[in-house]
């Protein structure tokens, strides 16, 4: 049995009603072998269906049932500068604490004191202890919509990446877990449009996690307020 996959990487086969009406698709071997593609995914309605034929229903129970493992995803690393002991935790404190705060431990790795305005409260932090360096877009977020399969450097890469990275309050990190803006946004109002557009810049320079069609069309609106303010 040949299987397409679509164009935003949606893998299809013979109990798909989309099947028949694809012309411009890649052809597998098997349901299995679309899948194990970084970023692919079953459609809704194939996910769902009670109909779908034995070998496609075990192919999308198996790539459902892939644990997140955040050991793949390798953080805090060296960082920016190789040559120093300053890993990408104690980097982004740095470069977000307020100018001329900071202070450093005795071997020049560590953050010691300093003062963050937390974008996601509004709040004035002074102690690095109670920040968190959050990912604008979760690791088990980035896993379950499109990253499962990415190579563990790139897994590394992302881990690290300045652009999806904040010192934030530990306690609003852990709130928001791994859900994505159509589920989660900071209690700074202020702040929100800003964290919409880091999200977005993020999965720019990252276009294999994709956003469900849901999660589009809600994050769509809430980008197209910003605008409009």
């Amino acid at each position: 049995m040949k299987l397409g996959a679509a164009v935003f990487g949606l893998c299809h086969d013979k109990s798909s009603h989309s099947f028949s009406m694809m012309k411009h698709y890649d052809k597998y071997a098997s349901l299995e072998s679309c899948l194990s593609v970084p970023g692919s995914r079953v459609p809704k309605h194939m996910a769902n269906a009670s109909n779908v034929e034995l070998s496609s229903t075990r192919a999308i129970q198996s790539f459902s049932n892939k644990s997140y493992n955040r050991h793949n995803w390798k953080h805090w690393n060296e960082g920016q500068n190789p040559n120093d002991c300053i890993n990408t935790r104690h980097e982004t404190l740095v470069r977000q604490a307020v100018p001329r705060t900071v202070t450093m431990s005795r071997d020049g790795c560590f953050v010691s004191t300093g003062k963050w305005l937390d974008d996601y409260s509004g709040d004035l932090y002074v102690n690095p202890r109670d920040l968190d360096i959050d990912h604008i877009v979760p690791l088990n977020y980035a896993y379950k919509h499109g990253g499962a399969n990415w190579s563990k450097s790139k897994k590394e890469l992302f881990a690290n990446d300045p652009i999806n990275l904040i010192a934030v309050s530990a306690s609003l990190n852990r709130e928001k877990s791994a859900k994505g803006p159509a589920n989660w946004l900071p209690p700074n109002h202020s702040y929100r449009c800003q964290y919409l557009a880091r999200w977005q810049q993020v999965l720019i320079k990252y276009p294999s996690i994709v956003m469900n069609s849901a999660e589009q069309r809600t994050v769509r609106k809430m980008a197209q307020a910003c605008i409009s303010k």
